[in-house]
């Protein structure tokens, strides 16, 4: 059997991941469609719309047999063909042979599938729950409760609570073993709070480093790594669940650095600014960071 040399690639959190011999994009037809982006996704139901009509026109030209049509014009077998797809029937052409019959009746059958299946796709593209979870795009380094910390803040941009939340962080880096094998390590990186009942603004994670640990020394050295944070909850208006992802490489990890802050508070009011969930500024202390 021939090798399959299919790529395909996609970009998440400022890494592009190349997957080599893949299935078809045919064969996987429905992901494909809920994947590419709206303009596309139309573009491609207007090809099919039109290619379809425009077979079905040329039959009709060349059979004949459709009342007040030009005999053998295309243009007129498109228009009625369209009439025919979508079940129209103005009344204007009719087919009146058997043969018109038979391919006007074919026609119908494959416009039940093809309205069937893109009213489908629309209404899935549009219910797809869309996630309204934001990561800062920097990590920093910064002292929490007296220890020295790798800290990180998210927030959501929709006015409703996330509930039951759920959070994750984990460091990854290539790891080579004594065969010359190399392979991506990964451990989990505990943090102070891992789950949050109800968020209405932000959610810091914190991770305490543990200073005899690998990843205390990946800090302080030179060698390639990326940390990974990932979370997960309860949109509370729509009803679905929400989750979100970051990863951050060396150059996105800030050291004597802390998080401005965001959010500020009177007596009945609450206020978030989003627009400086990144916002970073040096952290000054006797201790190094």
């Amino acid at each position: 059997m021939a090798a399959n040399n299919r790529s395909k690639t996609l970009k998440q959190n400022g890494v592009q991941i190349v997957k080599i011999g893949g299935t078809s994009n045919f064969l996987d037809f429905y992901y494909r469609m809920m994947e590419i982006s709206w303009p596309y996704f139309v573009s491609i139901v207007t090809v099919a719309f039109f290619a379809i009509n425009l077979v079905f026109g040329f039959v009709y030209a060349w059979i004949g047999g459709i009342n007040n049509a030009a005999p053998n014009s295309i243009i007129d077998g498109f228009y009625f063909s369209v009439e025919t797809l979508a079940t129209v029937g103005y009344g204007n052409m009719a087919p009146i042979s058997a043969a018109a019959h038979a391919i006007a009746t074919l026609e119908i059958l494959l416009g039940l599938f093809f309205t069937a299946t893109v009213t489908g796709l629309i209404f899935a593209r549009f219910a797809s729950p869309r996630s309204s979870i934001i990561f800062s795009q920097k990590a920093v380094v910064d002292i929490y409760d007296g220890k020295r910390s790798f800290v990180t803040r998210l927030a959501s941009t929709r006015m409703h609570p996330i509930a039951d939340m759920n959070a994750q962080m984990s460091w990854i880096e290539r790891v080579k073993m004594h065969d010359g094998r190399e392979f991506g390590k990964v451990t989990q990186l505990p943090l102070v709070r891992a789950t949050f009942s109800r968020m209405d603004l932000s959610w810091t994670l914190v991770h305490v480093i543990d200073e005899e640990s690998e990843f205390a020394k990946v800090l302080a050295g030179d060698r390639e790594y990326r940390v990974g944070a990932s979370v997960n909850g309860l949109d509370t208006l729509l009803g679905n669940q929400t989750h979100a992802t970051q990863g951050y490489s060396p150059e996105d990890v800030l050291f004597n650095h802390k998080f401005v802050d965001m959010i500020s508070f009177t007596r009945q009011v609450r206020t978030i600014d989003i627009s400086k969930l990144s916002d970073v500024e040096p952290f000054e202390s006797d201790r190094p960071i």
